[in-house]
């Protein structure tokens, strides 16, 4: 019964998903948005190397808009479309607000870093939780 599990508001019950990199957003369950796409190469190079938090932070932090014809149709302007395809979000009205990374240890035990935004965008709090075994 070990193993990672999904569930979400657009699909039905709760899946057991096999090991791998897997991106999620508003979307379908790593429905393969360009800032997904992106986000998991940037995510499999980073771990060719020593678990870096603030590398990871980094990658989520990414403000690259992707090309018109790659955007996803789902129904906003293009414009916002254009906006809501990098992974870090700022605007007036609507942004990222925080990044979240969450580390499973070989030990069983769990961190969890989530760095906070203001609504103009700037670095808020970042604050690390080590989740006993």
């Amino acid at each position: 019964n070990s193993g990672c599990r999904f569930s979400s508001n657009r699909s039905e019950g709760i899946k057991k998903i096999p090991p791998g990199i897997y991106g999620v957003s508003n979307g379908y369950f790593d429905e393969p948005w360009p800032k997904l796409e992106t986000g998991k190469l940037a995510l499999q190079k980073s771990l060719k190397s020593a678990v870096d938090i603030e590398n990871l932070l980094a990658i989520l932090a990414d403000r690259d808009q992707a090309a018109d014809d790659l955007l996803p149709r789902t129904g906003v302007s293009t414009e916002f479309e254009r906006l809501l395809s990098s992974r870090f979000i700022h605007s007036k009205e609507y942004g990222t607000r925080a990044s979240s990374v969450v580390l499973f240890a070989a030990d069983g035990s769990v961190s969890v870093t989530e760095q906070n935004f203001g609504q103009t965008g700037a670095l808020g709090i970042a604050v690390t939780e080590v989740l006993p075994k």
